[in-house]
């Protein structure tokens, strides 16, 4: 894999979004995460259990991250099942310790993660429409007589 593979700068930069909580309220771009890690295998430039153990890695710690709201770290456990679930087809015949040890990791964090948002966490976060200010921007403002 040469480092300056554009695939493989895509799927740093999600994994930067998705750590972060960049756009929380934009559940594509874990998906995309997924996806564009899997293209890596695919196509060969990345090996396929180390791959996965990241993203399954990058998910848990997004999980037990106490400063990224709880919406977030949900969905990050929810889609967590992905990586472990492929971990478990490559590992689980020459390394099932290895696969027990991730479940549970995974099961501390669901167990870790409450039931429902905090008072302090605000849930997704909104942003707004552009183009529709970009709209009200360009309309012509309305006089106060007529």
């Amino acid at each position: 894999m040469k480092p300056a593979d554009p695939l493989h700068q895509r799927w740093l930069r999600l994994e930067v979004h998705v750590r972060c909580a960049l756009y929380p309220d934009q559940v594509g771009r874990l998906r995309a995460y997924l996806g564009t890690g899997e293209l890596l295998v695919r196509r060969g430039l990345r090996p396929a259990a180390a791959t996965q153990a990241r993203m399954l890695h990058t998910l848990l710690r997004c999980a037990r991250d106490e400063g990224l709201p709880w919406f977030w770290r949900s969905l990050c456990l929810e889609h967590a099942d992905l990586p472990l679930a492929r971990l478990r087809s490559q590992l689980a015949l020459h390394d099932p310790l290895s696969v027990a040890a991730l479940e549970d990791e995974l099961e501390r964090a669901r167990a870790a993660l409450p039931l429902g948002p905090g008072p302090a966490d605000p849930g997704p976060i909104r942003r707004p429409d552009l183009k529709a200010r970009a709209a009200d921007a360009g309309a012509a403002p309305r006089s106060a007589s007529s």
